[in-house]
């Protein structure tokens, strides 16, 4: 599980560029939305089957990874 650290909200492809390869799913959990709470992006799915689009600020994301990697953040 990561925090976003971005300032403003960013897609989960531009975000995770440097460990695309290896990222699997990513989800996201919205306790507000009580009609979709989890929302999921998966890199190998065509576009319209994520509903995860957006990483915002302030919310923890799950990433399921095929192979041990390191993310490193620029900012």
């Amino acid at each position: 599980m990561i925090g976003t650290y971005f300032g403003v909200r960013s897609t989960p492809s531009d975000s995770f560029t440097d460990i695309l390869s290896n990222v699997s799913l990513v989800y996201e959990y919205d306790i507000s939305d009580t009609s979709n709470p989890w929302r999921i992006f998966d890199p190998a799915a065509p576009d319209y089957a994520n509903d995860l689009d957006w990483l915002r600020p302030g919310f923890g994301y799950w990433i399921l990874t095929e192979d041990v990697d390191v993310w490193t953040v620029d900012y």
